[in-house]
């Protein structure tokens, strides 16, 4: 029997961002410009998942990132509330990355189960330097949102739910 999913993407704020760093490898440098950070909202067989969990509020992103903000009630679970949805409700995350602004407020989902690349979740524990404020390091002077957390560990590819794929995408 095949499980039928709607997919809802979620927008948890925006990051203000030099176009040639962050999206066209050096063209358009200095050119900035304005970026959604999207979280997605997966529903079907009875079941809510969640891939990421968004941005961090803007006073956050401003003061240990760069330049971004989140307008009053687009924190994910705020979202997911005005959609009738408890943070409870949440059986499942999968994170594509754990970097600040993906992994922000998933402690919100208290019974939701975490999934995430092994590769990507050892590097997170112990990043190089240029990396150490993405995933909020303590190196960084920071606490990482997913300190603490326990992590269902993916290897490759693996199916999550019936017709649900995580895959790496080097």
């Amino acid at each position: 029997m095949t499980t039928y999913y709607t997919i809802r993407p979620i927008l948890t704020g925006y990051q203000i961002l030099d176009k040639g760093q962050y999206a066209t490898f050096r063209k358009d440098l200095g050119k900035i410009e304005e970026y959604p950070v999207f979280a997605f909202l997966i529903e079907g067989g009875g079941i809510k998942m969640l891939v990421d969990t968004g941005m961090s509020d803007t006073e956050r992103s401003v003061t240990y990132h760069h330049y971004g903000r989140q307008e009053p009630g687009q924190a994910i679970h705020e979202q997911l509330h005005s959609l009738g949805i408890e943070p409870d409700e949440i059986e499942i995350i999968i994170f594509t990355h754990l970097h600040w602004d993906h992994c922000n407020n998933m402690k919100q989902f208290n019974k939701a189960r975490y999934y995430a690349s092994e590769t990507e979740y050892r590097f997170a524990l112990d990043p190089i330097p240029p990396y150490w404020a993405s995933y909020e390091h303590p190196k960084a002077g920071l606490t990482p949102p997913f300190e603490g957390c326990k992590f269902n560990l993916i290897q490759g590819e693996e199916e999550i739910v019936d017709g649900v794929y995580a895959f790496p995408t080097p």
